[in-house]
């Protein structure tokens, strides 16, 4: 090798339609590599065919011996290659009519290339503009952990708003039968709203508001028997 390739050293005479075809068919590394050694085994030697042995491409493509095959066998379905079998080495030819190929798969590195970075943008962009389904995630942690009231944190929460102790009593009892479900079967998420909005009726205030109890540590037992 000198470094300074010259026509005159040889060289693969190819129609520029045929280039012009070759650059518009994406064809995977190692099956360009097989292709490029057959052209210039062929072409480069004024020959449609050849004789060319798998040991060739790998000496020429530095491709071992089973990705040759595959790649190989990957031109010939394409319909680029084709290759008739000899007793022992196989002739090889390029197919110069390129209506004849077959169409590209949907499905080329191409396209999986891009839709891993579709995939990785999607995870950037998830960040800032949460989607649907990242925002019902984001609200599925923030809803805390429902932990039903003691019977005394009921009867306080009544009595410091002027709610008697018997309609206390009487709100805990039904919640705590239906495992804290209202009558829908809806699971309550809030204890103090929902005995705002269902139970802080006129009925169920204090009756005798001359004379309110003050609710302690000492006396809260006692609240429990009246």
């Amino acid at each position: 090798m000198s470094g300074t390739p010259q026509l005159e050293n040889g060289y693969v005479k190819i129609a520029n339609e045929i280039m012009d075809a070759l650059s518009k068919y994406r064809i995977p590394g190692e099956q360009m590599q097989c292709l490029l050694f057959l052209l210039r085994k062929t072409y480069g030697y004024n020959k449609l065919c050849d004789r060319i042995s798998n040991s060739q491409y790998v000496v020429a493509t530095g491709i071992n011996k089973r990705n040759v095959k595959r790649a190989l066998d990957g031109l010939i379905e394409k319909r680029i290659v084709v290759k008739k079998d000899n007793e022992y080495i196989p002739t090889y030819q390029f197919n110069k009519d390129y209506r004849l190929w077959r169409l590209l798969s949907k499905k080329t590195p191409v396209v999986k290339i891009d839709t891993v970075v579709v995939k990785k943008d999607n995870n950037l962009l998830s960040k800032k503009t949460p989607t649907k389904d990242n925002k019902d995630n984001i609200q599925k942690k923030v809803i805390k952990k429902f932990i039903s009231p003691s019977l005394a944190e009921v009867i306080k929460y009544f009595f410091e708003r002027g709610y008697s102790v018997e309609s206390a009593k009487k709100a805990h009892e039904y919640y705590s039968a239906g495992d804290w479900h209202d009558r829908n079967g809806n699971k309550v998420r809030n204890w103090k709203q929902k005995m705002i909005a269902v139970w802080f009726k006129d009925e169920n205030k204090i009756k005798e508001p001359e004379t309110p109890k003050i609710i302690t540590r000492e006396n809260i037992g006692a609240l429990y028997d009246n």
